[in-house]
Parts: C-alpha cells; sequence; structure tokens
C-alpha cells in the first residue's frame, strides 16, 4: 500500500468520527507542516507590518562629540520637522547625538563612530555632519564641496563662516598616496590658498542649536556629506540653525 493510500484509508476511517478526533489526526500528522505554514505566515505579516509602519527619512544627521543640553526642554527634530510642514507620523528626522570620538587619543568607541559614520556616508544614509574644529579635518574626506551644495545667496551671507582646506591635501589624503596619516590643515579663510575648497560652515555663538546641546570649547563646524539624500531639507536645516 503507498502512502497516498494509506493515508485515504485514514481519511476515510474519519468521516464519521466527531471534529475533535478529527482535528487530532490532523494535528498528529501534520503538526510540522502546520507550524511551518504559521512560522511563515507570522514572518511575512511582520515584515508587511514593519515595511508599513516605517517612516519616510526626511533628514539624518550627526553630531559629534554632542551632549544633550539637560535644561532643553524642547525636540530639535520635531520642531524642525513642524517647520517644513511634515507629519512626524510619516516622516522620521534621525539625529545622532551623544556621541564622543577623539583623533588623538583611539579608543574602541572612537573606532565605532568612525566606521559608523564612514559606513553611513557611504550608504547615503547621514546627510551632514556636525563637529568641533578639533574632529573636522579628519572628516574632511567625507564632506562635500560647499560651492556645489549651497545657493549663490547661502554662500555670499554665510561666506565670513566658511571653512577651508587645501584641494591638494584631501586628494592626497583620499587616493591613499601618504605613507602615514597626514590630516589636511584648515583654514577659516582662502587668504593665500592656491586651490582652497570649502567643506565647513561655522555656526555663531547664537545658533539655536546650542540650545539643545553642548559641543567642546571653540568652533563648531556644520559640514555636509558627500553622498548627501536630502539636500534641500539639509539646507533648510543648516538655515535654521544658523539664526
Amino acid at each position: 500500500m503507498t502512502a497516498r493510500e494509506a493515508h485515504k484509508q485514514q481519511w476515510d476511517k474519519l468521516k464519521d468520527k466527531p471534529l475533535k478526533d478529527k482535528l487530532k489526526y490532523i494535528f498528529t500528522y501534520y503538526w510540522a507542516a502546520i507550524l511551518g505554514v504559521v512560522c511563515v505566515i507570522a514572518f511575512v505579516t511582520s515584515w508587511v507590518g514593519s515595511i508599513l509602519l516605517q517612516k519616510d527619512v526626511a533628514l539624518s544627521g550627526y553630531l559629534l562629540n554632542s551632549i544633550t543640553d539637560p535644561a532643553y526642554s524642547g525636540d530639535l527634530t520635531q520642531e524642525f520637522l513642524e517647520l517644513l510642514q511634515l507629519d512626524s507620523n510619516e516622516y522620521d528626522f534621525k539625529l545622532h547625538a551623544n556621541t564622543s570620538y577623539s583623533s588623538t587619543e583611539i579608543s574602541d568607541t572612537s573606532v565605532a563612530v568612525l566606521e559608523s559614520i564612514v559606513v553611513q556616508v557611504a550608504a547615503g544614509e547621514l546627510d551632514f555632519i556636525v563637529t568641533d574644529l578639533e574632529t573636522y579635518p579628519i572628516l574632511s574626506a567625507y564632506f562635500t564641496d560647499l560651492r556645489t551644495a549651497l545657493t549663490a545667496e547661502q554662500l555670499e551671507k554665510w561666506k565670513d563662516n566658511l571653512v577651508y582646506v587645501e584641494k591638494d591635501a584631501l586628494e592626497r589624503l583620499t587616493s591613499g598616496e601618504l605613507d602615514t596619516v597626514e590630516l589636511p590643515q584648515y583654514f577659516l579663510s582662502d587668504e593665500g590658498l592656491s586651490d582652497p575648497l570649502p567643506l565647513g560652515i561655522r555656526l555663531p555663538d547664537s545658533s539655536s542649536l546650542f540650545d539643545a546641546y553642548s559641543f567642546p570649547p571653540g568652533d563648531v563646524i556644520f559640514g555636509i556629506t558627500r553622498n548627501v539624500q536630502n539636500l534641500s531639507n539639509t539646507l533648510a536645516f543648516l538655515d535654521y540653525i544658523m539664526q
């Protein structure tokens, strides 16, 4: 007797049996298949649900070496989304804050933070980075030329806040020609430079960003990443925190 004939014989015997006996037979001989189907349905349901609930990213930024001000009671990301007239139930502003990185003292934390930034920039998942002036040179390879990102009006308005590096120094860093890591020197003016690249903007002391976050003493720099995906919103945020 084949397996198919044996199953048919069992079903014939069950025709007149109570529902309880039929269910017992089904779960006895088909429990593995039923469990597999249930698991597949649960996985598909969870996967579809996560897609439906996933928000569109309006903006993504990194505040390096920042600490949230305990006296700040607002919500900077929510306030900015409201400024753009975007529903926070549908859009997300990913702001990575309270992070620590040191270019002079290499630690597991510093390495992990830098790796996170590199991966997110490469994947186009990070629109901007705000950092202290000491850390700015090591991140210069991941910033875009502001002359290609800012409007002519913004360039003129913030020309005194631009931070520069020499193009050839940056190219040596990114080409891997150096035997040792030689970070580009930054300049607060393009005067006397042969081929200056404006890669950052110094935030004014009056910046609204400092109402919510504190940084190490000295200048704080805003840079737009090379693979920025939300440029218009990035420029809107820059305009917002430059006030």
